[in-house]
């Protein structure tokens, strides 16, 4: 959370740690849409990424194939490097569900973002997760 304070010795805002820790195995439970969702805010906020096979590969050709399974599945066939400011992820896919091996990459890089903005939006995104399976929600 960015507080509205001044560090006194420098002038500058003072970005607050997270109160709550979220973990990106929640995109796990996450329905095809909201897979969606958190790719394409992966693609705004930088998310890059790099395949061996596919040269111009990226989150917004992924989203473009994202209605077609036979395109996507042939998209994310292989390994891609998913790289956000600098740090570099591998995403393998599976048979079954490649996107979903995709987002989760991009939701772990994106937990580990400078901006708390960025961390806000994508523990939002997973935990409308646990929104579809309130009998996993724990009440202490």
């Amino acid at each position: 959370m960015l507080i509205n304070t001044h560090c006194p010795t420098t002038g500058l805002l003072i970005d607050e740690s997270d109160v709550q820790d979220v973990s990106p195995s929640l995109v796990h439970r996450l329905d095809r849409q909201r897979i969606f969702d958190l790719l394409e805010f992966a693609e705004k906020s930088g998310v890059k990424l790099s395949s061996r096979t596919i040269p111009q590969m990226s989150l917004a050709t992924v989203l473009d194939a994202y209605d077609n399974e036979f395109q996507l599945s042939w998209l994310l066939s292989a390994p891609v490097k998913v790289i956000h400011r600098g740090h570099h992820r591998i995403a393998c896919p599976t048979p079954d569900d490649p996107e979903r091996s995709l987002a989760l990459v991009c939701a772990e890089a994106l937990l580990h973002a400078g901006s708390s903005r960025i961390r806000g939006k994508v523990k939002a995104l997973l935990l409308q997760a646990t929104d579809r399976y309130p009998s996993t929600r724990r009440y202490y």
